[in-house]
């Protein structure tokens, strides 16, 4: 089995770019990051967004830690931190591309997504698509399967197929929707910057009314594990959440919904959180 290539992670200030004034008078560069993989090295602008003097850059370099009068500091996380969170996302990088080259363009663009904080990638994602999970949902009869595939079927066929617990409910809320779409278009219709749980609980607020009945239940555990995850990860990274969530940590959601449900939600979301541009 070969051995797996070295990540090198390191940072440095980039004097050849012009300085940048801070707190008034001083001259600050700013921290750029350089990556070493597999023989190829490629240089960027630190994710901190970190700007020092000259006199604060050799003070960092000789006690590691921050010449605080003449550094404009971090707002997101430490610069060792980054190291570990880049090494770390690198590693997980390289389990899907082996031969990632740090060189290519979308190297970057790749490496951004692990490092960006959690709430934003849930958010993001959570408000993608539609999340219709019909939870009262019968499991397909045996007999229309073909070698593990659903098989196509027919007009009649799809006759039979009894409406779930679920949609019934639905109907009834919804009475003149034959295609159950008016739930889709009452969910795009909230604001995409908070979750749809924080939508529905100020809804309730303003106007007295508990709107959630009018959201498929499995809708409403995908928001439920979303805003678990984000409560529980407040101001950390993607790459931390991909590396130590698990169903244990939604423990609060069990008794409300099936741990199956609740783990089929967390694995689909970490399955996923990197999808996105």
């Amino acid at each position: 089995m070969n051995k797996p290539s070295k990540i090198t992670v390191k940072h440095y200030l980039e004097k050849k770019v012009k300085p940048i004034l801070i707190y008034g008078d001083i001259e600050a560069y700013p921290i750029y990051c350089r990556i070493t993989y597999k023989r190829k090295t490629t240089n960027f602008k630190s994710f901190t967004g970190v700007l020092m003097s000259l006199k604060a850059y050799d003070y960092y370099c000789k006690n590691n830690s921050l010449y605080h009068s003449e550094t404009h500091p971090s707002l997101t996380f430490t610069l060792d931190e980054e190291i570990k969170f880049i090494e770390q996302s690198i590693k997980r990088m390289t389990e899907n591309k082996p031969d990632l080259d740090v060189f290519n363009e979308y190297f970057l663009f790749e490496l951004k997504k692990y490092l960006e904080p959690i709430e934003q990638r849930l958010l993001e994602l959570g408000w993608f698509a539609y999340h219709k999970v019909d939870l009262s949902k019968e499991p397909i009869e045996k007999k229309y399967y073909k070698d593990g595939i659903v098989k196509p079927m027919t007009v009649s066929q799809l006759l039979k197929i009894k409406p779930s617990k679920e949609k019934k409910r639905l109907k009834e809320l919804y009475p003149n929707d034959q295609f159950y779409s008016n739930p889709k278009r009452f969910y795009e219709l909230f604001n995409k910057e908070n979750s749809l749980l924080y939508n529905i609980e100020t809804f309730n607020k303003i106007v007295g009314l508990d709107i959630s009945n009018y959201f498929f239940d499995g809708t409403l555990l995908y928001w439920n594990v979303i805003d678990l995850i984000i409560k529980q990860n407040r101001g950390k990274t993607t790459i931390e959440f991909l590396d130590n969530y698990t169903i244990n940590e939604a423990h609060n959601l069990i008794g409300i919904f099936k741990k199956e449900e609740i783990e089929s939600a967390i694995n689909s979301l970490k399955n996923n959180i990197l999808m996105l541009d």
